[in-house]
């Protein structure tokens, strides 16, 4: 009888029941931060610079260079207006470091006078830090995306 094999498998179904409890402990929080970051990336478009969303990020990452040159592209008059934040597919990959799917839906309100409907379907992935989370890194899918011309305020107010 092999009983290398038997140790083996113990200890997998001992890490496996180890990350599951890791998942059923923490999926508030971490839904709580999910929500938190996406109100930080708003605000940061909205006000057109990497500040809110920064205290989220794991520093020296590919993510937090791609949002350092991202927000501040962004204009007056531009403005982003979240609909739905679903997370889901919670997975600890180990005793720092989670996975996890969302369904993001939002509006894009341009400078020039575009309204953009946008869906995507995103893998987070992120790390302890201290007593809360950073993401490091988020692949990003584009599910669909509505453009509509918007007409300038033709109002006279006097």
């Amino acid at each position: 009888m092999n009983f290398k094999y038997i140790e083996d498998q113990i200890a997998a179904d001992e890490k496996f029941e180890a990350l599951d409890n890791l998942v059923m402990n923490n999926e508030s929080k971490i839904d709580d931060f999910y929500q938190r970051f996406r109100q930080a990336h708003a605000s940061d478009v909205n006000n057109h610079r990497y500040d809110a969303v920064s205290y989220y990020v794991v520093p020296g990452t590919e993510l937090e260079k791609t949002y350092k040159g991202y927000f501040k592209d962004f204009k007056d008059g531009d403005e982003i207006s979240n609909h739905s934040n679903y997370m889901s597919n919670l997975k600890a990959v180990n005793d720092t470091t989670y996975t996890f799917s969302t369904e993001e839906n939002y509006t894009f309100f341009s400078h020039e006078n575009e309204t953009v409907e946008y869906f995507f379907k995103k893998q987070y992935t992120i790390v302890t830090s201290g007593d809360s989370y950073k993401v490091s890194k988020i692949d990003s899918e584009k599910i669909n995306e509505k453009r509509y011309k918007t007409e300038e305020d033709d109002y006279d107010y006097d």
